[in-house]
């Protein structure tokens, strides 16, 4: 399997994430070990070139069924302990690394449950043209919105404000892109708040967020001047 001209020119990228689980509950642990595995499976069935192996020479994916690697631990410590014997960066050295102290990182996991995300939906549709939102607009625009009126809690006026975010064109393009294509088939949407904009209702960014959208949907609605479609912008 070939992969696309964009997976081709797109940088390499790995994610840096690890998911530690406590380990406090051993029934618990079994099944979500168990769980894990299974949804890793299912996945791979789905997803089937991500099993197989990258051929560089002709940049093609040979969709061997070969499968990934899952591995098990056991860590006996605590997780930042791990990290700093483990984990941490090796080409630099750590004592040049700026101290961090717990007032300088805060992270936070916002959860939003079915019933929220449908008051919100109603919401921005009350004042709009009656198109529901879908979840990623809206939680798109929640999220902006936000981070604007922080930002005017912080200096004591509107500031202009872009916001970008991947779209999937799938279905999208003038050619039809097959159902079973696999790879980066994305772009990116740019929508902007301007200062002075007095229009802080949902429904207010959830119309600039779709303009974003249908502006970028335009971009792949037609083939490019004097192409024949077969070549990407």
């Amino acid at each position: 399997m070939r992969i696309s001209f964009i997976d081709q020119s797109f940088f390499p990228a790995t994610v840096p994430i690890i998911f530690y689980y406590p380990a406090d509950d051993p029934p618990a642990k079994v099944e979500r070990q168990s769980q894990l595995a299974k949804s890793l499976s299912e996945t791979l069935t789905l997803y089937y070139p991500l099993a197989g192996r990258f051929v560089k020479e002709n940049h093609s994916i040979n969709c061997n069924d070969e499968g990934v690697k899952y591995f098990e631990a056991w860590l006996m410590a605590s997780s930042f302990k791990f990290y700093m014997e483990n984990l941490r960066p090796r080409d630099i050295s750590w004592g040049e690394l700026p101290a961090i102290t717990k007032s300088e990182v805060v992270t936070k996991r916002f959860v939003f449950d079915a019933k929220t995300i449908s008051k919100l939906k109603a919401e921005a549709m009350s004042d709009s043209c009656g198109l529901k939102p879908s979840t990623v607009e809206i939680m798109a625009t929640l999220i902006w919105r936000a981070q604007i009126n922080a930002i005017r809690a912080k200096y004591g006026h509107l500031r202009t404000s872009p916001m970008s975010m991947p779209m999937n064109f799938r279905g999208r393009t003038f050619d039809k892109i097959p159902e079973n294509c696999c790879g980066k088939l994305f772009t990116w949407i740019n929508a902007r708040f301007p200062a002075n904009d007095n229009k802080m209702g949902l429904d207010d960014f959830v119309d600039l967020v779709r303009d974003a959208i249908r502006n970028s949907i335009s971009e792949f609605a037609e083939p490019a001047e004097g192409g024949d479609g077969s070549s990407p912008r």
